[in-house]
C-alpha cells in the first residue's frame, strides 16, 4: 500500500506576502486544502478557489503543484473570476512554503502549518453542503434553469448568466463533476444532471 503523502490535508496559512490588510482585518480565514483525489481548495485574502493538484518532489522533499480557478470576493471591488497556479514544498520543520500566482496579476509567497487530515464525504449531498459560494451559485443555476426550461443548461447559458469566460465556466463544470455534484454524458449536449438534493442548494442570486 502506497504511503499517504504528508501534503494531503488542511493547512492554515500563517503568513502571506502581498495580501491586503483589509481581508485580514475582516477576519477572512486563510487556508489550503489538498484532497486525496487530486482536488482541493484555498482561501487567501478575498480570493476563494478550487484546486487541481499534483503531488511531486523538489530537492527530495514532498511538494505539491496546482492550478486553480476561483473568484475575487473583495467587497470593495466587483466580484470576478480569477485563476492561476501555485506550488508548495514541505520543509523539515513541518511547514509548507510556496507561492500562489494569479493569472495576469500578483503573486503571494506563503507559509502554512498543518491542521489535520481531510475526510471526504461519501455522499454528494453532504459534500454539497460544504460547497463554496461560487460553486453553490452554479449548482443553483443548473437546478432552476432545468426546472424552468425542461432541459439542462449549456455552458454558454452559464457564461451569459454569470458574465464569466468560457474557460472559467468549463473549469467550474469539470470541478463540479469531479466533486460528484453533477454528472454528464460525454459528447452529448445539455446533458448535465444535478446530483445534489434541492434542499441543500442555496438561493440563486
Amino acid at each position: 500500500m502506497a504511503r499517504k503523502s504528508p501534503i494531503l490535508g488542511l493547512w492554515r496559512i500563517t503568513t502571506a506576502e502581498g495580501v491586503g490588510g483589509s481581508a485580514v482585518d475582516a477576519g477572512v480565514e486563510r487556508y489550503l486544502r489538498f484532497d486525496p483525489n487530486g482536488l482541493g481548495e484555498f482561501r487567501l485574502g478575498f480570493t476563494w478557489a478550487s484546486i487541481d493538484h499534483r503531488l511531486v518532489e523538489r530537492d527530495g522533499m514532498p511538494a505539491v503543484e496546482w492550478t486553480w480557478v476561483g473568484s475575487d470576493e473583495n467587497p470593495e471591488d466587483k466580484d470576478g473570476d480569477v485563476s492561476g497556479r501555485g506550488w508548495g514544498v514541505l520543509g523539515q520543520d513541518g511547514k509548507l512554503r510556496g507561492s500562489i500566482f494569479i493569472h495576469d496579476g500578483n503573486d503571494s509567497a506563503f507559509v502554512a502549518e498543518a491542521v489535520g487530515g481531510v475526510k471526504r464525504e461519501a455522499s454528494s449531498g453532504l459534500a454539497a453542503s460544504k460547497a463554496n459560494a461560487r460553486q453553490g451559485q452554479f449548482l443553483a443555476f443548473i437546478f432552476y434553469y432545468t426546472k424552468l426550461n425542461g432541459r439542462p443548461p449549456a455552458e454558454a447559458d452559464m457564461q451569459r448568466y454569470f458574465g464569466a469566460t468560457p474557460p472559467a465556466v468549463h473549469q467550474m463544470v469539470l470541478m463540479l463533476e469531479k466533486l460528484g455534484m453533477i454528472e454528464r454524458s460525454p459528447g452529448v449536449a445539455r446533458s448535465i444532471r444535478l446530483l445534489v438534493p434541492r434542499e441543500q442548494l442555496p438561493d440563486l442570486e
